[in-house]
């Protein structure tokens, strides 16, 4: 491939060799995810009735990509790109940027025996007893208390269809659900563990690092590496995680934009 024609069509020249994991959302919409998604050519975006994220490809520069991205996202509309090194395209503007702590199950035994001790803590003397506990496969049935769990435990954004991009788990107490957690970002080798809540009610009793452990291990007997980002300053998250057997792999950046009214690229 000529130098000539990298330029003429935004190809990133000397760009370094990127895992999978430094732009997830575009691997994941042009891979698993692509029954959710619109766009062709250098961009992607999830329907807006599953989640926000947006997605360019990595290898070509974002000023190229721009007039892809104009094809999918309204004027005044809004995503959320996920990765390393994000540039907003021209024509679109930036409102907000954070980062992230990128972690990647990696020990596969630390998984098994914490999600052993975590049942046990479930069942350990507290209300409601065991008989009452029951871990559950979510469905369309549940989004109701989803999402009332969501507003309660605000682990970020859920819509009622997220559900669909994968396999959500629960546990109920007395028919009430108080802990979640399920898949958002499933891309070719990995999927993204997401929504870990656990109502205000119900925490310190490991039912978080259960329904975790459950999510992970089923999508370990798929072939899949569980990972999930968590905000670095969550000093009570990050720990269950690494006892579960999380390793921190990166920081990635979360940048929202919205698409500039006008031409993109006019001045």
């Amino acid at each position: 491939m000529c130098a000539a024609w990298k330029r003429a069509r935004g190809v990133r020249e000397n760009a370094e060799v990127r895992h999978l994991l430094d732009d997830p959302a575009w691997h994941a919409l042009i891979g698993p995810l692509a029954p959710f998604a619109t766009g062709m050519g250098a961009a992607r975006s999830v329907s807006s009735e599953h989640s926000f994220f947006s997605a360019l490809d990595p290898g070509i520069d974002a000023a190229a990509a721009a007039g892809d991205l104009e094809a999918i996202v309204e004027p005044g509309a809004r995503g959320v790109f996920v990765g390393v090194d994000i540039v907003v395209p021209p024509g679109f503007d930036e409102i907000g940027r954070g980062t992230a702590l990128q972690m990647v199950l990696v020990d596969h035994d630390a998984l098994g025996s914490t999600a052993v001790t975590s049942r046990r803590r479930v069942h350990a003397g507290g209300a409601p007893p065991l008989e009452l506990v029951e871990l559950v496969e979510l469905g369309t049935a549940d989004v109701a208390d989803m999402l009332a769990l969501i507003d309660n435990a605000r682990p970020g954004p859920f819509l009622a269809r997220t559900i669909e991009l994968g396999t959500y788990m629960g546990i109920r107490a007395d028919g009430v659900l108080v802990a979640m957690a399920g898949e958002r970002l499933r891309l070719p080798g990995y999927v993204e563990v997401s929504a870990v809540s656990t109502h205000d009610s119900q925490r310190r009793r490991g039912l978080a690092s259960l329904v975790v452990a459950e999510v992970a291990t089923r999508a370990l007997a798929r072939g899949d590496t569980p990972f999930l980002h968590v905000v670095e300053t969550n000093v009570t998250a990050i720990p269950v995680y690494e006892r579960l057997g999380f390793r921190r792999r990166r920081t990635v950046e979360f940048v929202a934009y919205t698409r500039a009214v006008g031409e993109v690229g006019s001045s």
